[in-house]
């Protein structure tokens, strides 16, 4: 939490390994452990600030439609929807999937 301006965004986006801009020095350490992207980016998550998300959707299809822009073409539709269950069960929204 911070004021506008403070860096929240710039340190989520350069953790998520997405900041394209800038100069990125020093170490990264998570619970002081080196950062692996490949490992830190399959147990943590966040939605930027310009992602939309529709009111007439359902949570689990909001998660779908993500999945299919996001994963690669090379996996098959059924691997997408499994990885979409286990996302729901992980961060315990399999409750509310279909709000």
């Amino acid at each position: 939490m911070g004021i506008s301006g403070a860096g929240k965004t710039t340190l989520l986006d350069v953790l998520a390994g997405r900041k394209t801009s800038g100069y990125i020095e020093g170490e990264i350490r998570i619970s002081g452990y080196l950062k692996v992207q490949e490992t830190f980016a399959r147990v943590s998550g966040y939605c930027e600030q310009t992602d939309i998300h529709s009111p007439n959707i359902t949570v689990e299809e909001s998660l779908i439609y993500s999945a299919w822009l996001r994963l690669v073409p090379e996996i098959d539709p059924k691997t997408k929807i499994r990885f979409v269950k286990q996302v729901l069960e992980t961060i315990e929204l399999e409750e509310i999937k279909d709000a």
